[in-house]
């Protein structure tokens, strides 16, 4: 799974990481890879929980925050309201604290301050199990296609852009492999 979202609605987030846990107990899956590729946060963060491998890539954020609801109403209603807010959030913390090393006293910390962790953090805090190492790049332009522009950086140049994108080109992972 390839996760890059906000979130949504928490009931969503409790459903999707419930049928991944299916499919396991029913021997219908096997290892759940989960890839942090942008911003896993709020209710994306209950389905990323349910991987058994949980990589983020540099520049993602795994964000927790309490539940959020929309309500209009009598006092009755905004109070009940608060109580399934309240019991919607020790579910998300039950799932927090089995899926992390924390406490349930940092998390609940950590949930009431809507708090953005970085790869690193995730990997400490156990939401996530690897941090993916940053790729070295390097760009390279003929200096016919960068003639039209007045200052431009002269270590991009290459002799032979065809012996550049060759060597470049045998060092790509086919999607097979990854």
């Amino acid at each position: 799974m390839y996760f890059n979202s906000p979130g949504g609605y928490a009931y969503d987030g409790f459903q999707i990481s419930n049928r991944i846990q299916q499919l396991r107990e029913e021997g219908r899956v096997g290892r759940i890879e989960a890839h942090a590729e942008g911003l896993v946060g709020s209710a994306a963060t209950l389905p990323f929980l349910a991987g058994d491998v949980r990589s983020m890539r540099n520049g993602s954020r795994f964000m927790v925050h309490e539940p959020w609801a929309g309500v209009q109403g009598n006092p009755s209603a905004l109070r009940a309201a608060a109580a399934k807010l309240d019991q919607t959030k020790e579910e998300m913390l039950d799932l927090y604290e089995a899926r992390s090393h924390m406490s349930r006293e940092d998390i609940t910390t950590a949930v009431e301050a809507e708090t953005y962790y970085t790869p690193k953090e995730a990997m400490e805090a156990g939401f996530a199990t690897e941090v993916v190492p940053v790729m070295a790049i390097a760009a390279c332009m003929s200096e016919s296609l960068l003639s039209r522009f007045e200052h431009f950086p002269t270590d991009v140049l290459v002799e032979d852009p065809g012996k550049r994108r060759a060597d470049l080109e045998a060092r790509i992972i086919p999607v097979s492999e990854w």
